[in-house]
């Protein structure tokens, strides 16, 4: 893998000429980062992929010749094939009670090279894939995620983006043609973002979340999380018709608030990503975004609702929200100003949809978002103390600023943080559906050979005993238990109930 590291800083390089940020005065909003234009140079057949060889030619490009890279060692990982695995049938693809096989085919040994390679690249590495016994060919797969995948090494799970239709484009699998399958880098629970998922989805259109095994060339490589994607068939499971989706990625300096830069697109193209247009002009969907941003920031509170009527669904976007606070999603709004994402109806009416949650329901690293005039309480300041008003008086965080502004929507939301603290922040309701969600996968996590937490550490993720190392609240994997009974006890307090 040395010459891998020799090769991966040309890669940054190229990806640096094509890499640009917006500035709005002073303030640096880049979020969005073009991929490396490098397909159409190496496609030398033009059939849209980079078969062996052209991928070959690419990689002595630059400066790594995959037939003398050294091969990653074997590991103790089982074999499994799509005979040994329970196959199903009509089930939804994101029932939570189904944990389904993929069986992924790459045609090299050094498809992780590969993948790490074109990584930030238009090239998607093409593999045969089967699940239920069904064959899907030429899907084309891609590593995800930034600090997840920085956080891992080769042969380590990597999160993994799976396009079903890449050559085929009436090809799919239950009517999903993506998969995003995650590594679980940060959660050694594996369960946060299936939990979180569950949750949001009782208080508006959220995306599905469970499990699923993935076998790669014939080895078991254990359990992922398997996310609905933001797409059209997201959009139209929400009743939103296949409407207009932009996500937030996060990068240093990230500005996804909502803010007001004028009617020039450009800078908005930097930080808010169009992932489709719901087929109208791009010139439309963006013109939209800004009016949007116009209205949030220039219209007094008393006149706000009139005006948002048309333009936002207000009380799910209130529950998204308190959603995000009350479980302390640190991949958020609130939080990032990004990792969330947002979709136009057929009416033009804006949804807001959480659409990262591997951080959430886990203590915070400092309390930075406590407000200071918020009520003491007899807790004290603690990592669990994410108020349910931070945010509310910072500017650039539009939605929370501006909402909250108007009386009726203020204690809506406050109403809807007493719902889920009171509903689910109970950790009775809260374990039955964690134990449910763990029998699935415990005996697939402890003998995965690939999993970046050790099995002990998975075992004492739910419930450990008292003055366990790693349970402190201050720990980023204190127990799913401490954090459901400290942020309960904090909101209750925090809210004035018993």
């Amino acid at each position: 893998m040395k010459r891998l590291q020799k090769c991966l800083p040309l890669c940054a390089l190229l990806l640096t000429t094509l890499t640009s940020q917006a500035q709005v005065g002073e303030r640096v909003v880049g979020g969005v980062q073009p991929e490396a234009k490098i397909l159409k140079r190496y496609d030398k057949d033009g059939d849209g992929m980079l078969d062996a060889a052209e991928r070959l030619s690419a990689m002595q490009d630059f400066g790594f010749d995959l037939t003398k890279s050294a091969q990653r060692p074997a590991t103790a990982a089982r074999r499994l094939s799509p005979n040994q695995v329970r196959k199903y049938s009509t089930e939804p693809l994101f029932d939570e009670g189904v944990v389904r096989t993929i069986f992924l085919s790459f045609d090299t040994p050094t498809w992780e090279s590969e993948l790490a390679v074109f990584k930030d690249s238009d090239v998607q590495v093409p593999a045969m894939a089967i699940i239920d016994g069904r064959m899907l060919r030429d899907v084309g797969i891609r590593f995800r995620g930034e600090p997840s995948y920085r956080n891992s090494s080769t042969g380590n799970k990597r999160s993994l983006d799976i396009t079903l239709n890449f050559r085929h484009r009436d090809q799919g699998f239950l009517g999903a043609t993506r998969l995003t399958l995650l590594g679980t880098a940060s959660d050694p629970s594996f369960l946060r973002t299936v939990l979180f998922m569950h949750i949001a989805r009782q208080y508006y259109p959220a995306p599905g979340a469970n499990f699923m095994r993935v076998v790669i060339n014939g080895e078991d490589w254990g359990i992922y999380v398997n996310q609905q994607a933001l797409d059209p068939a997201f959009t139209a499971q929400a009743g939103a018709g296949r409407g207009t989706i932009w996500t937030v990625p996060a990068s240093t300096g990230a500005r996804g608030g909502l803010e007001y830069w004028g009617e020039d697109p450009a800078p908005y193209q930097q930080v808010f990503e169009l992932a489709h247009d719901g087929g109208r002009s791009r010139a439309q969907a963006w013109q939209s975004l800004i009016h949007l941003c116009q209205v949030l920031n220039e219209t007094p509170p008393e006149r706000l609702p009139a005006a948002l009527a048309p333009l936002m669904d207000v009380d799910g976007t209130l529950r998204f929200l308190a959603v995000d606070n009350a479980l302390m999603n640190h991949e958020s709004y609130y939080q990032r100003g990004a990792f969330y994402g947002m979709y136009a109806d057929e009416r033009g009416r804006f949804h807001f949809v959480a659409h990262h949650a591997t951080e959430a329901l886990r203590p915070m690293a400092a309390d930075r978002n406590r407000r200071e005039d918020a009520k003491p309480n007899s807790l004290g300041i603690t990592p669990m103390g994410l108020d349910p008003l931070a945010g509310a008086d910072q500017p650039q965080r539009v939605l929370l600023s501006r909402l909250l502004a108007v009386p009726d929507y203020r204690q809506r939301y406050l109403g809807y943080i007493r719902d889920i603290n009171s509903k689910w922040l109970n950790w009775e309701r809260f374990s039955a559906l964690a134990l449910q969600e763990r029998a699935l996968i415990a005996e697939d996590v402890r003998r995965d050979e690939h999993k970046l937490f050790s099995t002990e550490a998975f075992e004492g993720s739910l419930i450990r005993t008292p003055g366990s190392k790693g349970d402190e609240p201050e720990s980023a994997n204190v127990s799913l238990k401490k954090f459901v009974e400290q942020r309960h006890a904090f909101l209750a307090q925090t809210l004035g109930e018993k």
